[in-house]
């Protein structure tokens, strides 16, 4: 058979059959010129017919030279009873990789499901900035944590809002950069966020969040935060904890690890058990320099706590002054001399 003569009139009476019967050698000699595109001839009904070695033949421009309802008509399930075959995962990562943001915006929800990591991974860094946030990014499932590095840190504040982040991994969380990690939504996207990937952020991304985004942490994966990590959130950052949930999931080696004491504030302090706070082990609860570092006010909550304040030790406030002894041990300024 002389595929390259064949016309649009021959071509659009080839039956599945005939369709099929079509060797990989003549798949490629398929036309896409001008004038000529004979792979643009196929009828959206007989698209859905190429089989998955015939779809894997096909070259980056002969794809490309397909019409939106060519690559609309892609098959997404391999089922013989329906004659239907998975085409969209037979496409090669190299073709992927050259598609633009056009033709990849033609695949529907179904279709960008069918996609498999490998294809995911490949897309390329030019064409992703302008895939659909709610029509292609929102149904990458299971495949997001296909995405590099690369990829997540090229995606608009849209793209990543609509990701499920709960399939995001640790080696793609430690690499966002602060633009992307300011894009995480507060609502959707932190709250479920489990230990595992908060752990994942460096101190540095750490203490780049914003305070909406600290309070909008899970109480269970706060917990699951390493000490370095507690240690470097800002004053803000402290500051936005919330007294109810947060502050009473803090482990007893994260409240050690605290650097910015100055953010607690008096109902945040009230919220603290003494599990949290007292211990004769060095790296866990208050120390010394947290007591040295906190205002006569922080002072005088930790008094009022009287679980706390019944269950400390005094090596943990040595070193205090007169006056902030005073405020520590009986809540009041230091009587006048």
């Amino acid at each position: 058979m002389q595929v390259p003569v064949l016309a649009s009139t021959f071509i659009q009476a080839l039956t599945s059959e005939q369709v099929q019967a079509l060797t990989v050698a003549q798949i490629k000699l398929l036309s896409v010129e001008d004038g000529n595109n004979q792979i643009g001839m196929f009828t959206d009904t007989q698209t859905p017919w190429f089989t998955v070695d015939q779809i894997k033949a096909m070259t980056l421009a002969q794809i490309e030279a397909m019409t939106d309802a060519q690559l609309q008509s892609l098959g997404t399930v391999t089922d013989e009873d329906a004659g239907t075959i998975d085409q969209i995962s037979a496409l090669t990562t190299t073709v992927v990789n050259g598609l633009s943001a056009e033709k990849l915006n033609l695949l529907d929800a179904s279709q960008v499901e069918a996609l498999t990591s490998a294809q995911v991974k490949s897309l390329s860094l030019a064409a992703l900035p302008d895939l659909d946030p709610e029509e292609w990014i929102a149904h990458l499932g299971d495949d997001t944590a296909a995405l590099t590095s690369s990829q997540l840190n090229e995606l608009e504040e849209a793209q990543l809002k609509a990701l499920d982040a709960t399939k995001l991994v640790a080696a793609q969380l430690s690499k966002l950069d602060n633009t992307r990690l300011g894009y995480l939504d507060v609502d959707t996207q932190i709250p479920d966020f489990i230990g595992d990937q908060v752990k994942a952020f460096t101190t540095a991304q750490v203490a780049a969040l914003s305070d909406d985004q600290i309070s909008a942490i899970d109480p269970d994966a706060l917990a699951a935060m390493t000490p370095a990590q507690i240690g470097a959130f800002t004053s803000d950052q402290v500051k936005a904890l919330t007294a109810d949930a947060q502050i009473p999931a803090l482990t007893a080696a994260q409240i050690y690890g605290l650097k910015e004491v100055s953010g607690l504030q008096a109902e945040q302090i009230a919220a603290l058990s003494s599990s949290q706070t007292s211990s004769n082990v060095l790296s866990e609860g208050l120390k010394p320099a947290q007591f040295k570092a906190m205002s006569n006010d922080q002072l005088k909550a930790v008094h009022d706590n009287a679980g706390v304040f019944g269950a400390l030790v005094s090596s943990q406030y040595a070193g205090l002054t007169a006056a902030q002894l005073a405020w520590l041990t009986t809540g009041e300024a230091p009587a006048q001399a």
